[in-house]
C-alpha cells in the first residue's frame, strides 16, 4: 500500500511511524465497520486529519471527523470535530474553523478561560463540537468573528503579560 521507501524528512519527523499510524487507523475503521458499528444513513462517517509544523518546527497531526478510537473500540460520535487552524501573530492568534453546511446563527463559541475555547454547533443538521487550546491568554472582550462559505474565522487579542512585575512580601 504504502511506498517502500525509507527516509526521514528535512524537519526530524520519522514517516515510517506516521506509516503505521495510518495503517492503525484504517484498521481500526475497518473493524468498527465489519462489526457493525455503523451510523445510522443521516450521520455520515466522518474522519480526516490535519498534518502541520508548529512553531517550534515539530510535526504535528490532529484528527477531525465523528470517529474516535476509545480503549481499542471504534466510537462514531452524533458531533463532528472541525478541521482547527491556529494561527498566532505578534499580537493576535487568529482560529479558523471548518464548518460546512452550517448557518451563521446555529454557531455559539465561548471562552471557558483566557486559554480555552469552545465551538458548538446548535439547532442544525450537522452538529459540530471543539475544545481548542490556545497557545496564550486571550481578551474575550477584543475578539472579532466572521463566518463565510462554511469558514468561522476568530480574531482574539493577546493578553500581555506583565513582566517582571514584583509582588511585595510583607
Amino acid at each position: 500500500m504504502w511506498p517502500k521507501k525509507r527516509k526521514k524528512s528535512e524537519f526530524n519527523f520519522d514517516i515510517e511511524s506516521f506509516r503505521e499510524m495510518i495503517e492503525e487507523i484504517i484498521e481500526e475503521m475497518k473493524e468498527g465497520l465489519e462489526s457493525g458499528e455503523v451510523p445510522e444513513k443521516d450521520n455520515p462517517l466522518v474522519f480526516g486529519f490535519s498534518f502541520k509544523v508548529d512553531q517550534e518546527g515539530e510535526p504535528t497531526i490532529e484528527e477531525f471527523g465523528n470517529i474516535k478510537s476509545k480503549d481499542g473500540k471504534t466510537v462514531v460520535n452524533t458531533e463532528r470535530e472541525p478541521l482547527v487552524n491556529i494561527l498566532e501573530e505578534k499580537n493576535n492568534i487568529i482560529l479558523t474553523v471548518e464548518l460546512p453546511g452550517v448557518q451563521k446563527e446555529n454557531i455559539v463559541v465561548e471562552t471557558i478561560d483566557p486559554y480555552t475555547i469552545e465551538i458548538r454547533t446548535n439547532n442544525s443538521e450537522k452538529n459540530f463540537y471543539k475544545k481548542v487550546s490556545l497557545h496564550g491568554p486571550v481578551k474575550k472582550s477584543k475578539s472579532k468573528a466572521s463566518f463565510n462559505n462554511g469558514i468561522l474565522e476568530i480574531v482574539f487579542q493577546k493578553q500581555k503579560n506583565d513582566k517582571n512585575s514584583q509582588i511585595k512580601v510583607e
